[in-house]
């Protein structure tokens, strides 16, 4: 029997469009962002995935002008008129570039920013960021300059920024970005650490592949309009039958398109590229399927 799964996030009706523009980017958005959730948020580019965190973290309508209906509601709270800082409490945003959102010039001192805001005592901050660093094992990089900082590094001290902070939730957009295969499969485990720990995961990010392993749900905004939302298994069904402009992996479009053109499943629609290789090398076995 399955554990009901405690809300953190629900996205109700939200309806959104920019200051100066005639269309709304969003339309009617009901999204549900659950306990130990590692969502996986897809689309193509300008689908509305990005405005969906800025609307989750306050950034709209606080920064980000424009007509916002609907309503969002955090740990049961309703966030639409909430400062941005009493939001950042429970919710944390590590941008495409994590260079961007960097402030201070050395690692401690920039991971104990954040908590500046928070009444926190002198003694039980440096404790926090302490633990924070020896949790993502970046203690040798407290005292490092952030200019000296690798890409993969960078994203460490942002991560811990925020986790420092202790949130229930923490968004990615766009995390693989500016980092190498290797350092995206360090963040991978970062992340599944921190889920098993009680932290649920919204990313957003083209390259589906990196993400298809881990993920507990799919979430597919297509013309601003929630077209998908289900388990892995779901959504390799859902891409094989409709192409909505998402960066498939290169074995699973082999194998849609093998697929398409023999008339019947030569191949099977699976995350599991060896298996799909292997089949190729073999001729193709419908008893594999």
């Amino acid at each position: 029997m399955k554990r009901n799964m405690k809300s953190l996030v629900e996205l109700k009706n939200i309806w959104f469009r920019y200051e100066g523009q005639e269309d709304y980017i969003l339309k009617d958005i009901n999204l549900e962002i659950r306990d130990r959730d590692i969502l996986l948020l897809l689309g193509r580019s300008g689908s509305g995935k990005t405005t969906i965190a800025r609307i989750i973290t306050g950034l709209i309508p606080h920064f980000y002008r424009g007509e916002l209906k609907g309503n969002v509601i955090i740990n049961g709270r309703s966030i639409v008129n909430k400062p941005i800082y009493e939001i950042a409490e429970y919710v944390g945003l590590i941008r495409q570039n994590p260079e961007n959102q960097i402030l201070m010039t050395n690692v401690e001192r920039e991971i104990a920013f954040s908590l500046e805001f928070l009444d926190i005592p002198r003694e039980d901050m440096r404790k926090r960021v302490h633990e924070t660093a020896n949790k993502l094992g970046i203690s040798n990089l407290l005292s490092r300059d952030i200019d000296s900082l690798s890409g993969g590094e960078l994203q460490k001290v942002a991560i811990a920024s925020i986790l420092v902070r202790k949130p229930s939730i923490i968004i990615l957009d766009e995390p693989s970005s500016y980092l190498s295969p290797s350092s995206v499969n360090r963040l991978r485990q970062y992340i599944m650490m921190l889920n098993s720990e009680g932290i649920a995961f919204l990313i957003i990010d083209h390259r589906i592949d990196y993400w298809l392993d881990i993920t507990t749900r799919i979430a597919v905004i297509y013309k601003g309009k929630k077209i998908f939302d289900n388990n892995l298994t779901e959504f390799l069904k859902f891409i094989e039958k409709f192409d909505v402009g998402l960066n498939i992996p290169l074995h699973l479009r082999l194998a849609i398109d093998v697929n398409k053109c023999c008339g019947k499943r030569v191949l099977p629609i699976t995350q599991d590229t060896k298996k799909v290789l292997q089949i190729l090398q073999k001729g193709g076995n419908n008893d594999r399927v």
